[in-house]
């Protein structure tokens, strides 16, 4: 009887489930980013192109983004393949080598080299992102692939991270497509050619579920947007 039960309860959980997907309105999209500062130019774009498309997006730190349950509405999950377990999912790559970049301030004395490897600024301070963001695990994996560990000074969001680099208070650690965001706007960029260990972003979405004709849609665009993506800072 209990087994009985216990299969019963789990059909259950995954009605509910599906009910939270299937029932929402398929006119509009629900897309989840482990970062808002990477997308904002092709969402924007996309929302431009399809004013009738309700377009929903959220930020979610890596505890959430790859809990199931935190992510039961949504289409789409837009962030580093690394992120989350892929056994649900299947994902299309939108870039698959989004190069590193130490950033730096207008002056620094690295401000006007071309590129360079990680370990020559191990002596710098450094102002990291908070742990639970994508890109902080990216930091880490990259300062540990250079053989030190960083002089971490400050920790915080996005802003905070920038304006304490504009005030000379350190470095930091971002990618080709980091660089291009209006939040690092003012600030120099020197191509890390070591350790070589490029992050891979990629679009999820839940094995199994039909995508409606918007979500559809929307994969669509952005492969196209990412199809030529210069990789240049």
């Amino acid at each position: 009887f209990r087994g009985h039960v216990i299969h019963i309860l789990d059909e259950l959980d995954q009605a509910c489930a599906e009910l939270r997907t299937t029932g929402a309105d398929e006119r509009s999209l629900n897309v989840a980013t482990s970062t808002h500062v990477l997308w904002e130019a092709p969402f924007a774009e996309y929302i431009r192109r399809n004013p009738h498309v309700p377009f929903n997006h959220r930020t979610m730190g890596l505890d959430r983004i790859a809990d199931e349950e935190q992510t039961a509405d949504c289409d789409f999950i837009i962030t580093a393949l690394s992120d989350i377990p892929p056994s649900n999912y299947e994902y299309a790559i939108l870039v698959p080598d989004d190069k590193p970049v130490l950033a730096v301030y207008e002056g620094h004395p690295l401000a006007d080299r071309a590129e360079i490897s990680l370990s020559e600024a191990r002596d710098e301070p450094f102002v990291a992102l908070s742990k639970h963001f994508s890109s902080r695990r990216f930091f880490d994996t990259l300062c540990d692939l250079a053989g030190f560990k960083p002089n971490i000074v400050a920790e915080g969001d996005y802003s905070l991270r920038t304006k304490l680099i504009k005030e000379h208070m350190g470095v930091t650690i971002s990618t080709v497509m980091g660089s291009r965001s209006l939040l690092l706007a003012g600030l120099r960029f020197v191509r890390i050619v070591a350790p070589v260990h490029p992050r891979v972003q990629v679009i999820f979405w839940r094995k199994g579920r039909e995508l409606s004709l918007h979500a559809q849609s929307f994969k669509n665009y952005m492969l196209s947007y990412y199809k030529d993506y210069p990789q240049g800072p």
